[in-house]
């Protein structure tokens, strides 16, 4: 169970940082 979510949480937080690195507005808005 943990190696499952651990992976997905990882990816989400990449995209996450990616996005907000490729859109200023967003840092803005947080």
């Amino acid at each position: 169970m943990s190696s499952q979510t651990l992976p997905l949480n990882e990816w989400d937080a990449s995209r996450a940082r990616h996005f907000l690195v490729t859109t200023p507005m967003w840092s803005h808005l947080f």
